[in-house]
């Protein structure tokens, strides 16, 4: 499932050098206690991953419990907790955007056209840029492939999702894409509109690591060429 969030944080290691799996001075390096916690790290942009470890240290900011979709001030020491079938304490960053598709063993995308967009939106506005090639050859070296940027941001009662179009083109690249879009943390009622046109919306409690009790708010949407797709959720008092 988490192919597309992993593959991105791939390419930017490739390109940058800056790993997919990162230490916490890496991360945080004004951070003095960074130095000390070498239990857990981030996976990409938006995971913090405990490993071997009875206790964990969150960074400043608001963090979810990937396990009970609790939401924590960061900033404090938490003795690790996680249900038996999970391999250890895995928290998810306010803000983050993960992609996922549908659970495969290839990174080949010819024929993904449906991509399932986990945003947990925060009050800073948070990025993330989706990375895709053909998952096969080298053409990518040559720019053959595509990049999409997706935003989130929370202001007061309403949250905003701007999907931009995707730039770049790879061999077998779908003409199509469609979005799952799913949102953690907000009011399951209220109004949503995509583009300025009201849309429908429903309640899952299905979320990418586990059930959601407090229910998770869905739409969907298709990428339309050369244009965002705005998505504004105006949040019930």
């Amino acid at each position: 499932q988490l192919i597309p969030y992993i593959y991105t944080a791939a390419h930017q290691a490739s390109t940058t050098g800056y790993p997919v799996m990162r230490a916490m001075s890496l991360v945080y390096p004004e951070w003095e206690q960074a130095d000390t916690l070498l239990h857990q790290y981030m996976f990409g942009e938006f995971l913090l991953v405990g490993a071997f470890c009875q206790e964990i240290v969150l960074p400043g900011g608001r963090w979810i419990d990937a396990w009970t979709h609790k939401s924590l001030d960061g900033g404090r020491q938490l003795d690790v907790v996680y249900p038996s079938h999970a391999g250890g304490a895995l928290f998810i960053k306010g803000g983050a955007i993960i992609p996922t598709w549908a659970a495969r063993d290839s990174v080949e995308t010819s024929t993904v056209e449906d991509l399932t967009l986990n945003i947990y939106p925060a009050r800073e506005k948070s990025c993330f840029v989706l990375y895709e090639d053909d998952g096969e050859t080298n053409r990518h070296v040559n720019g053959e492939f595509a990049t999409t940027t997706i935003t989130a941001v929370r202001q007061d009662s309403r949250a905003i999702v701007t999907i931009g179009p995707r730039c770049g083109q790879f061999e077998g690249q779908t003409a199509k894409r469609r979005y799952q879009i799913k949102l953690y943390g907000l009011s399951t009622t209220g109004t949503v509109t995509l583009n300025g046109e009201p849309a429908e919306a429903t309640v899952s409690s299905e979320g990418w690591c586990g059930p959601v009790e407090s229910g998770i708010l869905c739409l969907q949407a298709d990428a339309i060429a050369d244009r965002d797709l705005q998505i504004v959720i105006q949040e019930s008092n």
